[in-house]
């Protein structure tokens, strides 16, 4: 997920639902907002590097693991290579070696079409998407090559540390509005319970779609414009948390 910060500038909270990884990061701070992107994925692990007191005060009351630094130093380390406080890392295997059996099995999070399936008739081919957060701009372009979206953000290719391009086969564009945090004022926070439009960036198309989630439990779906479940292409989602007016498509 990407969601909107302090600034108008994004952070990604990672969700690991089926798969290890190593090393897992930048751990950053926990937000108010990441609350609701935890309450539907039956006690998940909550990597942070601690928060504001209030901000740690709530999050006794969420119904997840919280595996902070504070808590578990010995699961975290400094990555010389990067500054502070942009270098502490962990690994989802240490994560749950430590803490694993107080946290539930994830629910499937999408729905995913299978082999030889087709995409709705309503889907229409774009070459991509661009979101002006505010503080930043992002691009995802659609390349066959990679069989993804190629990310880009404020004019540069987004890789990872391998400098392989990130381009993710599903982006979920989730319109959303925002409130502000009772733990910052100056901090914003997603609203991600009831209902709005949506855009999912799936194989070279774009299906215009709602989404809607009644409650905190309930994990959000995703519909046609006629009310069909989206079924995405099987791999990784990327989901963009951004207000109206904010993307345009190509």
């Amino acid at each position: 997920y990407e969601e909107v910060v302090e600034g108008n500038i994004t952070r990604f909270a990672a969700v690991f639902h089926s798969v290890d990884a190593s090393p897992v990061g930048p751990v950053r701070s926990a937000r108010t907002s990441d609350f609701d992107l935890l309450t539907d994925k039956n006690t998940p692990l909550f990597a942070n590097s601690g928060g504001n007191p209030t901000v740690l005060s709530m999050l006794r009351s969420v119904d997840a693991v919280n595996v902070n630094v504070n808590a578990l130093p010995n699961l975290y380390y400094r990555e010389r290579s990067r500054r502070a406080p942009h270098n502490l890392m962990t690994s989802t295997a240490d994560l749950i070696s430590a803490k694993g059996s107080d946290g539930g099995t994830p629910p499937p999070m999408f729905q995913y079409r299978v082999d030889g399936e087709s995409l709705p008739e309503s889907a229409v081919e774009i070459s991509g998407v661009d979101i002006a957060y505010g503080g930043h701009n992002v691009s995802y372009d659609w390349d066959p090559e990679l069989g993804g979206w190629a990310r880009t953000q404020n004019g540069t290719p987004h890789t990872d540390v391998d400098g392989v391009r990130v381009a993710p086969p599903n982006v979920v564009v989730q319109i959303i509005s925002y409130g502000r945090s009772p733990a910052d004022a100056s901090s914003p926070e997603a609203i991600l319970i009831g209902e709005g439009d949506a855009m999912i960036l799936t194989d070279g198309h774009l299906i215009e779609a709602r989404w809607s989630r009644p409650t905190k439990s309930d994990v959000a779906q995703f519909t046609t414009l006629d009310g069909q479940p989206v079924e995405l292409t099987p791999g990784r989602t990327w989901v963009a948390l951004p207000r109206v007016g904010q993307v345009t498509t190509r």
